[in-house]
């Protein structure tokens, strides 16, 4: 077989039978006789390759070999990660791209046209990646483009920039389903494309959801999950400043004097941060610690309730505290205060 044959469904043939008979008895000699080959039963009219009828009768028909066609694509799916496409060259944060490849191969028997893929299930929270086409390999010579023949592979890639919400969400969980159209029956009966959902590129593994479980449908056409590393960070400041004219003389420091605290927390990670706060956590002072007042939150348009933080928002929080005559006894007050965020 080629791979023509098998394209076409099947082989159509018949053959001729000669012979040659003996002389006649005054020496006259006789023409070979030939005969047509039928399919097999001459009382039964053998439809030819495409179906039709010879329409000669019942002998001489064709021989016709079916060639059952089997066609398949196997389609894998794979991504990068480049973290340093966004502001940070070190975290993953908005604008760093993954990029994804699709490797398409014909893994059945018959020559698939029409070939391409495209995104099927994507959790990213911006548009899905358009695939583009980059090559066909595996055989010599190659097929052009939306073409290709049984063992040849077609690569296609496409990218998609992060978004706060992606990297929230802690990772991009995706599947691509490829097409290609086999050729027609032998009797010009269209057969419909066929079609395969990616696999995240072992298919005797069965690959975990975004989420840690299993999808549950075998080995193959697993989703490809793409996890983006989390790097949740805060960065507190604390400023004082003393006013000497709360007390009974404005001259010098004395009880009563005020001294306010600002606190800023600013998140400097990749993710969004909730139940954001900051409190005193040693103070030297000798009465009670301030308690840290939420002023409002700064840094990227909208801002965030109060108590969120995303990524380059900054909390400022405020305090005050009025001095003793221990505090000014011992010449200055020390303290600290810790932010918290989940």
């Amino acid at each position: 077989l080629t791979q023509d044959d098998i394209n076409a469904g099947g082989i159509q043939n018949s053959a001729t039978a000669t012979g040659t008979p003996p002389a006649d008895p005054d020496g006259t000699v006789n023409a070979a006789i030939t005969d047509i080959s039928d399919a097999g039963d001459e009382l039964v009219e053998t439809a030819n390759l495409d179906g039709s009828f010879p329409g000669d009768g019942t002998d001489n028909d064709p021989t016709v070999t079916l060639i059952p066609a089997t066609p398949e694509l196997t389609t894998t799916k794979t991504s990068v990660l480049d973290i340093t496409g966004g502001t940070d060259a070190t975290v993953a944060d908005v604008g760093d791209v993954i990029t994804y490849t699709y490797t398409i191969e014909n893994t059945g028997n018959t020559i698939l046209t029409s070939v391409g893929v495209s995104e099927t299930a994507f959790s990213g929270t911006a548009g899905a990646p358009t695939p583009v086409f980059g090559g066909n390999s595996g055989v010599t010579p190659i097929s052009p483009a939306g073409t290709l023949v049984p063992g040849e592979t077609a690569t296609f890639s496409g990218t998609y920039a992060l978004t706060q919400d992606d990297i929230n969400a802690g990772g991009i969980q995706n599947s691509a389903t490829s097409t290609g159209t086999p050729p027609a029956d032998p009797d010009g009966t269209v057969n419909a494309p066929i079609t395969d959902v990616s696999d995240a590129g072992d298919e005797l593994v069965e690959t975990p959801n975004l989420d840690g479980s299993l999808p549950g449908d075998g080995t193959d056409n697993d989703p490809t999950v793409t996890l983006i590393p989390a790097t949740p960070e805060l960065t507190t400041t604390k400023t004082s400043v003393l006013d000497i004219t709360g007390g009974s003389d404005a001259t010098l420091a004395d009880v009563g004097d005020l001294i306010t605290y600002t606190y800023t927390v600013e998140n400097t990670g990749n993710t969004i941060l909730t139940s954001v706060d900051v409190s005193e956590t040693a103070f030297s002072g000798t009465a009670g610690a301030p308690s840290p007042l939420f002023g409002g939150n700064s840094g990227v348009i909208p801002v965030s309730p109060a108590g969120t933080l995303v990524p380059g928002e900054t909390a400022t929080f405020s305090a005050t505290y009025a001095l003793t005559q221990g505090d000014i006894d011992a010449g200055g007050i020390q303290n600290s205060a810790t932010a918290t965020g989940t």
